[in-house]
């Protein structure tokens, strides 16, 4: 059974990709269903609703089409209203520009252009490398003091769903999108302090946008070494378009934004 159920389950719109608000309609859709067909058959009603549910568990949605339509008939305002960003709706080009951070790494040798396209340098790239192979082989506790500059013992680390959380003292202090993540962006961090003295004049929020910029560029997984794969996924709602970088062996995120 597990076989043909995999192939019903559509992975872009379930597990960490699940829309809660087109979940949560979906299952009120279901509960009417259920209450019309008990009119007629209670029995007959709980199976409906439990067909219902499962498609809903293992596709995202209930209604086929689901995806489109609610791109192309969903009242912007409706949208707005579950915090969902309608796809006529303008975006923070301060914060999803990137030509500023761009110039910066050719500048400082990080990054080259051919054309239109910018690729990291052979140099960097190796010392990149060399930095996260060192990283994941130090003690976690002791790499996450040298980043926030506190001692081991204030610190700790939760992963839900892949999410790498920091604590200190108990309370949420910051978190990555995965432990793969969290390892890319220290050895950056240290390859960038070591290659210009200008990294260190950039703030904690700019050095976190370049640092998940660069880390698109990954080839590699910073865990196990695999070859990421790279692609585009669509949501099941306007404005949820993303680019993904995971391993296929490992299965980690290592990168994920908005387009």
């Amino acid at each position: 059974m597990t076989a043909p159920l995999e192939r019903l389950r559509q992975p872009e719109y379930t597990g960490t990709n699940r829309c809660l608000p087109c979940t949560v309609l979906n299952l009120a859709i279901t509960a009417a269903i259920g209450i019309l067909v008990a009119v007629v058959s209670i029995p007959a009603a709980i199976g409906v609703v439990a067909i219902c549910v499962a498609v809903i568990s293992l596709r995202g949605y209930l209604v086929p089409g689901t995806p489109e339509l609610t791109r192309r008939y969903v009242p912007a305002g409706a949208l707005r209203a579950i915090g969902k960003r309608p796809s006529g709706d303008a975006v923070d080009t301060q914060a999803t520009s990137g030509e500023a951070l761009v110039e910066f790494c050719l500048e400082a040798g990080i990054l080259e252009a051919d054309g239109d396209d910018v690729f990291l340098t052979d140099d960097f790239h190796r010392d990149w490398n060399e930095r996260i192979e060192a990283v994941r082989d130090e003690d976690e506790r002791a790499v996450l003091a040298d980043v926030f500059d506190d001692e081991p013992e204030s610190l700790t680390v939760e992963v839900n769903d892949e999410w790498f959380v920091v604590y200190r003292n108990g309370e949420k202090l910051t978190h990555w999108r995965s432990k793969a993540a969290f390892v890319a962006d220290v050895a950056a961090d240290r390859a960038l302090a070591a290659w210009t003295d200008e990294w260190q004049t950039f703030d904690q929020q700019q050095r976190g946008r370049i640092l998940g910029r660069l880390r698109i560029m990954l080839l590699d997984c910073p865990l196990c070494d695999d070859a990421l794969d790279v692609r585009q996924t669509t949501g099941c709602c306007p404005g949820e378009e993303a680019i993904v970088a995971d391993c296929p062996d490992c299965g980690t995120t290592v990168f994920e934004s908005a387009v």
